[in-house]
């Protein structure tokens, strides 16, 4: 039986850690972000010029491209969008149509 390292979002598009290597994944992916960021000048008092912005946002996006195409091999379940399929449904709460307060009839 083979341990997946993260399972699929109840709502939206996506995947979350539920092992140990699924959090250092995630962890080194975020590193991974950062290090892109400030490679681009993010963090200088100036700010990045509208290109390095451009190629930031683009290395952002292939990079997330390249980490959920090789990590959804780990991910129990299909990588798609969901409504919450799976959940089960909240106790109901009994509802009171009659006050039990008694009130005075005119």
């Amino acid at each position: 039986m083979e341990k997946y390292w993260f399972k699929t979002k109840k709502y939206g598009y996506g995947f979350t850690p539920v092992s140990g290597a699924g959090w250092a994944a995630t962890f080194i992916f975020t590193f991974f972000i950062i290090a892109i960021l400030y490679s681009h000048n993010f963090f200088v008092d100036l700010g990045p010029s509208k290109q390095e912005i451009v190629e930031g946002i683009i290395e952002i996006i292939l990079s997330l491209g390249v980490f959920s195409y090789y990590f959804e091999k780990k991910t129990e379940g299909e990588l798609r969008w969901r409504w919450g399929e799976g959940i089960k449904s909240k106790p109901k709460i009994k509802s009171y149509t009659k006050s039990k307060v008694k009130t005075k009839k005119k």
